[in-house]
């Protein structure tokens, strides 16, 4: 990216959000033991943060303690009381006692309320798949042009235009991975405030030790700069996303969704 477009714009950047899950994992050497139901037993990175959700977790055998923030946002939250594995405080992918019942997710709540007239477009950054994923994650027929009228064409043009890695996959979660996930946090981001928010899952298995770890500076170094590509074309168009979007009409009941969220 040129310096010049650099100082044309604000760049906001949170590098970790479940800080005291990545601590524990720093602590216990970068893994955790977990038990599943049957008896097997697998080496699994901590994806949960640490709230033992009033105490039950302490008292469960073979029990992961934590709530995973991304399945914790206000927006078709509760969809995940529809799967075992996001309402089975052991999983996880555990989402938590309600929405927002956690202090990171909170945090970020407050944080976009400060920031939502500056904020025009949200990368979320996580690995690995290689994936290009869009709102909304709650939904196997995607109703994106219903909820946020504009996104999806800007979403759309991103994947046409920009140089992405080869075979990134796109679209929401169901159209990704075959799966429905509620609470998502671009769900919620895109849904509020009618921001195009999105999730990059970077790199692909084979550059990852433990489905997470990068295996070396060399892997580390050819996905960025596979990825920042992409990214640089985002930068650059948007202007024209903010004028495109400011030209949509959106509907009365898409303001008061926005206003209560879909939970």
């Amino acid at each position: 990216m040129a310096v010049q477009q650099l100082l044309k714009n604000k760049f906001l950047f949170i590098p970790v959000i479940n800080v005291d899950g990545l601590h524990d994992i720093e602590d216990n050497n970068r893994y955790r033991a977990a038990t599943y139901e049957g008896g097997s037993s697998a080496i699994l990175p901590r994806r949960k943060n640490l709230n033992d959700n009033g105490g039950t977790q302490r008292t469960t055998a073979n029990c992961e303690m934590g709530v995973d923030l991304n399945r914790n946002y206000a927006v078709d939250w509760k969809l995940n009381d529809m799967t075992e594995e996001s309402k089975n405080p052991c999983s996880e992918f555990f989402a938590g006692q309600s929405s927002f019942s956690e202090p990171e997710t909170q945090a970020i709540k407050a944080y976009l309320e400060t920031k939502k007239d500056d904020l025009k477009f949200v990368i979320n950054f996580h690995s690995n798949g290689n994936s290009f994923i869009w709102p909304f994650n709650g939904r196997e027929n995607n109703d994106i042009e219903r909820r946020a009228p504009g996104v999806l064409a800007i979403m759309k043009d991103i994947v046409k235009n920009a140089k992405f890695p080869a075979d990134v996959k796109t679209g929401n979660s169901y159209e990704v991975i075959r799966e429905k996930v509620g609470g998502d946090a671009d769900d919620y981001i895109t849904a509020t405030y009618g921001i195009p928010s999105v999730t990059s899952e970077l790199g692909v298995m084979g550059q990852f030790s433990n489905d997470w770890v990068i295996r070396s500076k060399e892997d580390a170094y050819e996905i960025l700069s596979q990825n920042t590509k992409w990214v640089d074309y985002v930068f650059n168009h948007l202007p024209q996303y903010t004028e495109d979007l400011a030209k949509v009409e959106v509907s009365q009941d898409v303001l008061v969704s926005r206003a209560i969220n879909l939970m």
